[in-house]
């Protein structure tokens, strides 16, 4: 059994680009599924949610730039998407969303929210990207482990899951600034019934349970027919556990006790097993091309 060299290069953009689709996707799910509450909080989380994911889709473009060598060797990239090469259209789709991700600072940055269109364009190509990352491992001869349809289905879900859990955390820091400067402001909602916040932390909550169980029950399906080694502890306990169940109960419980800390969990415990699933592909037997070692 042969194993590869970890591609730190290509790991980064895979996880970093597909986050940054992630928070973008969830700033539009919070506007998608709001009711309207709040509506001054909207622009500071909305703003900050923009520029983070930008933030990390330029940072994931630029280390994927690192690992090609050159700007050259990117656009011959995109050249040959005609011929249907996964890492190809992996590089398009990053392109598009890259676009996108700056039409949304533009947006947000006049308007104070994404939109109804451009959050649906956001959610699309968070999982156009998601997938695509993933599938780029499956469609690779050489490598009989990478052959599952967990495998982009496991990347999709946990690059949304972090990057859901990174905008709820922005949200909330929003919420926090806002609460401090009018602490007189009345709650929204009867006594006895959930504000609309509440409603909507709730949905956006369960939104995340269902990204976690995805992580885990793809890991479970691709970790047991793979040989890892000496690494088989820490990948059980790195995604499937920590990535998965521990990603569920802290989004549980940031809906519930609306604890600012609590999604600041989820985001460690989904990017532990956001980036322990990548580089455990790595640890498997494997004869990859050149181009995917980075």
């Amino acid at each position: 059994m042969i194993k590869t060299a970890i591609p730190w290069l290509a790991v980064l953009f895979k996880l970093l680009a597909a986050t940054g689709s992630g928070v973008l996707a969830f700033a539009g799910i919070s506007e998608l599924v709001g009711s309207g509450d709040a509506r001054e909080l909207r622009p500071q989380a909305a703003l900050r949610a923009a520029i983070v994911a930008l933030a990390l889709v330029v940072c994931g473009g630029v280390l994927y730039i690192l690992r090609l060598g050159s700007p050259a060797q990117a656009m011959a990239i995109v050249r040959n998407v005609s011929s249907g090469s996964p890492a190809s259209w992996e590089f398009l789709i990053y392109l598009l969303l890259l676009v996108c991700s700056v039409v949304c600072l533009v947006r947000v940055r006049r308007e104070g929210s994404l939109g109804g269109v451009l959050s649906v364009v956001c959610i699309v190509l968070a999982l156009a990207m998601g997938f695509i990352t993933g599938y780029s491992h499956m469609a690779m001869t050489g490598t009989p482990a990478w052959h599952t349809p967990a495998i982009p289905a496991g990347f999709m879900a946990s690059a949304l899951l972090l990057g859901g859990f990174i905008s709820v955390s922005l949200a909330g820091q929003s919420s926090s600034e806002a609460s401090g400067e009018d602490r007189e402001s009345p709650e929204e909602g009867q006594e006895g019934q959930a504000s609309p916040g509440e409603d909507r932390a709730k949905r956006i909550a369960w939104i995340l349970v269902a990204l976690a169980l995805i992580t885990a029950v793809s890991a479970v399906l691709f970790g047991i027919p793979a040989s890892f080694g000496p690494e088989t502890l820490l990948y059980w306990i790195a995604v499937p556990v920590i990535g998965g169940v521990a990603s569920a109960f802290a989004a549980v419980l940031a809906a519930r006790t609306r604890a600012p800390w609590w999604a600041y969990v989820g985001v460690l415990c989904s990017l532990v097993g956001a980036l322990v699933f990548r580089v455990s592909l790595w640890l498997v037997g494997s004869t990859i091309p050149t181009l995917l070692r980075g």
